[in-house]
């Protein structure tokens, strides 16, 4: 059971498959939240914090720094 390096493309389907189905669901979220995010961060893209603008939630807060 050791890693060894790259990913079966099935897998990389599955993760593709939940990205999706969670942009998807972004407008359905309706409780309160916050996200904190520095504009240098190098493992997550920026871009995943700001969809979050699209919740329908009225009491959020999203800022990057």
């Amino acid at each position: 059971m050791s890693w060894k390096g790259g990913l079966k493309a099935r897998w990389a389907m599955e993760i593709y498959d939940a990205m999706e189905n969670v942009k998807e669901n972004i407008p359905k979220i309706e409780w309160p939240f916050i996200v904190l995010h520095g504009d240098a961060d190098r493992l997550a893209m920026v871009e995943g914090s700001k969809l979050l603008e699209k919740a329908a939630s009225t009491d959020k807060t999203i800022k990057v720094e």
